[in-house]
């Protein structure tokens, strides 16, 4: 699932650090420790290197604001183990198949999102999910069209599987 398990975008983490779970997942070290979260810069400066997406507007700062000021200490009292990558349709697939179970988007009909046999972008429908979003997904390719409810649906899954505590960042 699309960061259902989180991701690491920085480079590779050593592999002493990395684990690969029962279903191909690898899972990285996270220590203990502190960081510093938010950002240093000021709305000015986001302004100024992004000119014209007005950034100053009523909503757009309140957005900014609630997610990234000010910039604080974050304190990571116990080390964890975060995805590297995301969760892959083929990983998503054993999970369907192990379960018996089908997307929130399938059984309530709400389907998904996709592309038509004109190539264009559509809209929420019935006929796509994680399983056809109207172009070609391999087993590899990270997993789409999945909810918050189907995602912790796989940790829970995943976590009696494995017999380890599996939830979303």
């Amino acid at each position: 699932v699309a960061s259902l398990v989180g991701v690491v975008q920085a480079a590779d983490p050593p592999k002493a650090d990395v684990l690969t779970n029962s279903i191909g997942m690898k899972l990285a070290l996270i220590p203990a420790g502190e960081f510093l979260m938010g950002s240093h810069e000021s709305l000015d400066d986001i302004e100024a290197t992004f000119p014209g997406h007005d950034y100053k507007s009523k909503l757009q700062r309140k957005i900014l604001d609630e997610d990234e000021w000010p910039q604080h200490k974050v304190r990571i009292t116990k080390a964890y183990r975060l995805g590297v990558y995301e969760v892959t349709v083929g990983q998503f697939r054993q999970y369907v198949r192990d379960s018996g179970t089908k997307s929130e988007g399938e059984t309530d009909g709400t389907g998904g999102w996709g592309i038509n046999m004109d190539g264009e972008f559509e809209g929420r429908k019935p006929e796509y999910s994680w399983h056809n979003t109207g172009y070609e997904l391999t087993d590899e390719h990270p997993v789409v069209n999945v909810t918050w409810n189907d995602a912790t649906k796989f940790c829970e899954w995943l976590s009696k599987k494995e017999g380890k505590k599996y939830r979303l960042p």
